[in-house]
């Protein structure tokens, strides 16, 4: 008997096992980290919104647009040292934040907090 050949058998049947068993077991997927991946994903995508049309944004608008964004959700907006709220804050939330420079290259600052 080939020595070469039935150690190699050995090893690919024990290779085959291990990979079968990893495949039946999984990954535990947690659904909390995708939900707040999510609501920052949207965070982001609100401020770059508010960011291209600051100059023309009004503090109705922007409460309209967090109501649109997070439906049945509250959340504060701070524009610089100007704080929206919009519905009832909770403890636990998501927050982002975004500086940028406006056409006549003053500094402006937007934060988003979304409440779970």
């Amino acid at each position: 008997m080939n020595s070469n050949g039935f150690w190699l058998s050995v090893e690919a049947i024990a290779c085959l096992a291990l990979l079968g068993l990893l495949l039946v077991t999984g990954v535990p997927v947690e659904r909390q980290g995708l939900l707040d991946l999510h609501l920052f994903k949207k965070e982001n995508d609100l401020l770059l919104a508010w960011a291209k049309g600051f100059d023309g944004l009004t503090e109705l608008e922007m409460r309209q647009m967090f109501s649109e964004a997070f439906p049945g959700k509250a959340g504060e907006i701070f524009v610089g040292r100007k704080r929206i709220v919009v519905g009832k804050p909770g403890k636990e939330s998501v927050a982002t934040s975004a500086k940028f420079f406006g056409k006549g290259l003053e500094l402006h600052e937007l934060r988003l907090v979304v409440f779970k």
